[in-house]
């Protein structure tokens, strides 16, 4: 968020200034009103029988309740306790309905979460669900209620900063959560967009240049065999008229296509305005699975991390829950029933994004551009669906949004145009994507169809093997995941989950495509049980970081063609394993700890020698620096300056080899970072590769004096930002992390209180220790000398030895409870930072043994 209206400034200005003035013991009370009772008893309304909290020292409570309706209900009230402002902000934000709060400096976001339609997807899926679903959705609404219907008077500090109201909490309020997980992973229309323009300015040859695919070497998640769901996926693909493998290389472009014109005409991007900025391709995550024979417990271990908006509070809650047939623990979210991510007494799981492509934009012909009622498909005009939205706006008159469907979804061109500020700012926007014509074009999603994975969540907390496990994720709806998989029986497994297009043959989904010929319709979506799996695989254990699932030769559908994460993670987790298998070492939860951790990077041993072999110093400042590259280990460590000096030259090295054909040609937005290091790795080797030369001057430069040029831009840098000593140039002065508040970073003085404080940050975008920064290369929304500031990493992380569910070891970026100074409110950020654990109790005997608090929720009136 980066646009809060001034007046939250001037209330919380004077906020502040009343507490300085008024007494400390006042103040104080003030601060911890909201804070939540955590002993003793409580008298709740709503509950049938009492219910036991018990609290370890972070605060994450393992709930024991008689009766299903009363778990939930408690899961509720206890997520209140800590995380009300999160559960109704998430609310307001996901509905669209800032505007509300804010006044109209919240327009645009509102309007793309409208058109976007979250809300309306959360309506017309609820009466899909199962009763089982409904009644737990009930139960923990009635909970949120239940706290707010007692604690008006003492509510987090945020309410009183903002004014937003309460209202009471339904249960279709409890699915906006997963539909806006979901929208994350269409953002993937960006690449469509991005590649489209770069083939109609610079041609087909350069976006395979700029957008090239995975890496060759790295591994796919599933390897070639013969699986039963595999046979299954061929003789469907064959009824449907499909061959029985992809054909990787059909033109990433349609035939109809008239040699371009209509992309030539359209101009082409998505602004990544105030609620679109971070959602797009960073999100990733690292998990795997080893088999009990390579394990010193003789059982499996799992590990997993979500890369995720680093925020305070994070997204993540820990809790446990115990009654009726749940006795589950792990990491949910706020709002939201269940749990997601962790494990219960019989299996456990995690997950990274599967990264499919899900998303097909579609251009239309209308009767109108202007004022379009209706729209061709097939020589057939169509009307048009008309859906109004009222955007009720603090001080104004409500503003009535008119969203117009065809078939393939809605049009989104009022969200992707370009702005006078865009064109203004250009070239330094380049970071936003635009669509500068005004085509009509429409956005092609599966969640538009609904929504139901909570009730494919409900059926995973409650599996209790493998089969049960896959029934539970066939009809996984929201945010296409790979799942790991381990269970008490030494079992380890892996399956893909989501709702996936079926494209024709001719349809790549690499650019938008006509909508009106009916040429690239779907054919349906790929059934979750011809999904790829695998179980007890030979090798012994199972890794994915966002890597590509399966080859094209085996598989007949396209799950997507470029939009997987590089495949350094992967190449890097599987050797750190395969290393210890290989030496007959077997593996322990250390040894998970120091994967998780690790900041190796593959990138750098690839490009480094370049960089080295074609740089000499010139004075005794490059002197010293090239030392400190040659000395380097490749570990992108805090205390390493040879990181410091790699990765701005890396920076430099992309904006130098790729930025001036870009800005010349007009072609608006950028690779993303998983893509430029794959299209510079590979043109490297080439030292006279066309993308080198400067297309601004009359000299036809090299790789070399590309490489020279971006070291010496890099010295600069560093020496303007860091002082002119490079044994200062420690990565961890100028790669850092505070992680801020989602509504109130960007008011002076708030962002400062409600943020965390400053911490300095390993890794880069390619260490298998995650963290995506905003940098000078990339993105032009922040200034050079401030470094780099982390904003996506793994939010959480979790290790699970079936050995012993009590050992289970997480670690959260913040902590559990998102009130101001409250003491668990961020006291595991430093720990996370460093890399250390804490050890959840599942068990009421390890609960009991580990409590700090221990509540009692009674039955009221």
């Amino acid at each position: 968020m980066k646009n809060i209206l001034k007046k939250w400034y001037v209330r919380t200005v004077l906020i502040v200034l009343i507490v300085a003035i008024i007494a400390l013991p006042v103040g104080t009370w003030y601060v911890e009103r909201p804070w939540p009772q955590l002993n003793g008893n409580l008298s709740v309304a709503g509950l049938n029988a009492p219910v036991t909290v018990i609290r370890d020292a972070r605060g994450v409570a393992q709930v024991y309740a008689q009766n299903e309706h009363d778990l939930f209900f408690a899961q509720a009230y206890v997520t209140a306790q800590d995380r009300l402002w999160q559960i109704y902000f998430h609310r307001a934000f996901i509905s669209g309905r800032l505007s509300e709060v804010v006044g109209p400096s919240m327009l645009d976001t509102d309007r793309q979460m409208r058109i976007w339609g979250l809300h309306r997807i959360a309506e017309e899926s609820y009466p899909k669900l199962s009763q089982d679903a409904k009644t737990i959705l009930q139960a923990y609404a009635d909970g949120v209620n239940a706290y707010v219907a007692t604690h008006r008077d003492s509510l987090p500090l945020e309410f009183t900063i903002t004014g937003l109201k309460i209202e009471p909490y339904q249960p279709v309020d409890c699915l906006l959560w997963t539909n806006f997980m979901a929208l994350h992973q269409a953002q993937n229309f960006g690449y469509e967009l991005y590649r489209a323009q770069v083939v109609a300015k610079l041609g087909e040859k350069a976006a395979e240049d700029l957008l090239p695919p995975v890496l060759k070497e790295a591994p796919v998640i599933v390897p070639p065999g013969n699986y039963p769901w595999l046979t299954a996926a061929q003789d469907y693909a064959q009824k449907l008229g499909l061959p029985r493998t992809q054909d990787g290389s059909i033109s990433m472009v349609p035939p109809d296509a008239d040699n371009y014109a209509w992309l030539r005409n359209a101009g082409l991007e998505l602004p990544q305005g105030d609620a679109m900025t971070d959602f797009n391709i960073p999100w990733g995550s690292g998990a795997w699975v080893i088999d009990g024979k390579h394990t010193v417990t003789g059982k499996p271990i799992l590990a997993s991390d979500a890369h995720l908006n680093l925020l305070v509070p994070s997204f993540w809650y820990e809790i446990g829950l115990h009654g009726g047939r749940f006795d589950v623990s792990g990491f949910s979210f706020a709002g939201v029933p269940l749990i997601p991510l962790g494990h219960n007494n019989r299996i456990a799981w995690g997950y990274t994004l599967m990264n499919p492509d899900v998303v097909d934009l579609y251009l239309e012909k209308v009767d109108n551009n202007e004022k379009p009622t209706k729209y061709l498909y097939k020589g057939q005009w169509y009307d048009l669906k008309d859906v109004i939205e009222t955007i009720k706006v603090k001080g104004q008159a409500d503003v009535n949004l008119d969203i117009k469907f065809t078939r393939h979804g809605p049009l989104i061109n009022d969200m992707i145009k370009v702005t006078d500020k865009l064109q203004k700012d250009w070239p330094d926007t380049r970071s936003n994507d635009v669509w500068a014509s005004d085509q009509p074009i429409a956005l092609s999603w599966p969640v538009f169809e609904g929504n139901t994975v909570i009730d494919s969540a409900l059926k995973l907390n409650l599996a209790q093997n493998w089969d049960e496990f896959r029934a539970a994720v066939r009809n996984w709806e929201t945010l296409s995941l790979d799942f790991v998989y381990a269970d008490v029986d030494g079992n380890i497994g892996y399956q893909a989950a989501g709702k996936i297009p079926i494209r024709q043959p001719n349809h790549t989904g690499l650019v938008p495509v006509p909508g009106w010929t009916g040429e690239y319709e779907h054919l349906g979506y790929i059934p979750g049980d011809m999904l790829p799996s695998y179980l007890n695989p030979p090798s012994g254990f199972i890794a994915i970081a966002n890597n590509k699932v399966i080859s094209d030769d085996d598989y007949p559908f396209s799950l997507t063609r470029d939009i997987y994460h590089e495949g350094y993670r992967i190449m890097r987790i599987t050797s750190m394993i395969n290393e210890k298998l290989n030496a007959g070492k077997l593996l322990t939860v250390e040894d998970m700890h120091t994967f998780q951790m690790d900041t190796y990077s593959l990138p750098a041993k690839q490009m480094e020698p370049y960089l080295l072999a074609a740089v000499k110093p010139q004075n005794d400042e490059e002197a010293k620096a090239l030392d400190y590259l040659k000395n380097w280990d490749l570990r992108v460590e805090t205390d390493r300056i040879g990181a410091s000096i790699y990765e701005t030259w890396y920076q430099f090295m992309v904006k130098n080899t790729f930025s001036d054909e870009m800005i010349k040609n007009t072609a608006w937005g950028y690779q993303f970072p998983q893509k430029a290091v794959m299209a510079l790795a590979q043109i490297l080797p080439d030292a006279n590769n066309a993308w080198f030369d400067d297309v601004t001057t009359p000299d036809r430069e090299t790789r070399d004096d590309t490489v020279r040029r971006s070291f010496t831009d890099a010295m600069n840098w560093l020496n303007k930002n860091y002082g002119s000593d490079p044994s200062q140039w420690q990565w961890g002065k100028m790669h850092t992390v505070r992680i801020t508040h989602f509504a109130l970073e960007s008011v002076p003085v708030l962002g400062r209180i409600f943020g965390t404080s400053t911490y300095a940050f390993p890794g880069d975008e390619f260490t298998v220790n995650l963290a995506y920064s905003t940098n000078f290369a990339y993105d032009s929304i922040k200034n050079p000398s401030t470094g780099y500031w982390v904003w996506v990493a793994a939010q959480q992380r979790q290790i699970i030895d079936l050995s012993n569910w009590d050992a289970m070891q997480a670690v959260d970026s913040t902590g559990q409870d998102g009130n101001l100074f409250h003491p668990q409110r961020e006291d595991q950020t430093p720990l996370w930072v460093a890399g250390k654990y804490y050890t959840v109790p599942f068990s009421r005997q390890a609960a009991e043994k580990s409590a700090v608090d221990t509540l009692i929720l009674n039955p009221g009136k």
